[in-house]
């Protein structure tokens, strides 16, 4: 069933997944109900530029862009750990940086590649049932693991 004209709607005359609206006097394009902003005023003016925006936004929806197969970079768990610590720790507090320097004397082999999951993975778990910590340091000392292995993830190592 087509949609009613409204004065606070542009529809594209090509495609009607989507529209054109008003909200706070600025243009807002509205695709399958994700609504995004133009940075145009809601002006007679703007309409053409609005829905040229909105035919852009409604192709890019219909086809995406294929997702990209990047290799893995090879990194050994030190020189990737020295690259996230550079991005991470500047702008942190001592009592950050020591938990995170524990955490890797404690859990974080020296010399691994990263793409051997696995043997990190025992290495870990073999480190933390050896140690005498307290379990809510271990946990701390997992969870910082976790920021560094999604950092990796993230990076394509």
């Amino acid at each position: 069933m087509p949609r009613p004209r409204r004065e606070d709607r542009w529809t594209h005359p090509l495609y009607n997944i989507g529209f054109c609206r008003e909200r706070d006097g600025m243009v807002h394009t509205e695709i399958k109900g994700q609504r995004l902003a133009t940075g145009l005023v809601w002006h007679d003016k703007n309409k053409k530029l609005a829905l040229q925006i909105l035919e852009q936004r409604i192709l890019a929806y219909l086809n995406p862009a294929p997702p990209q197969n990047d290799t893995p970079k090879l990194h050994t768990t030190n020189s990737a750990f020295e690259l996230f610590a550079k991005q991470q720790f500047p702008t942190r507090s001592k009592s950050y940086l020591y938990n995170w320097k524990q955490a890797v004397e404690v859990l974080l082999s020296s010399n691994v590649l990263i793409t051997a999951t696995e043997e990190i993975r025992s290495y870990m778990i073999e480190r933390l049932a050896k140690s005498h910590l307290h379990a809510n340091t271990k946990r701390q000392h997992i969870a910082c693991m976790q920021q560094f292995f999604e950092y990796c993830i993230e990076e394509h190592y």
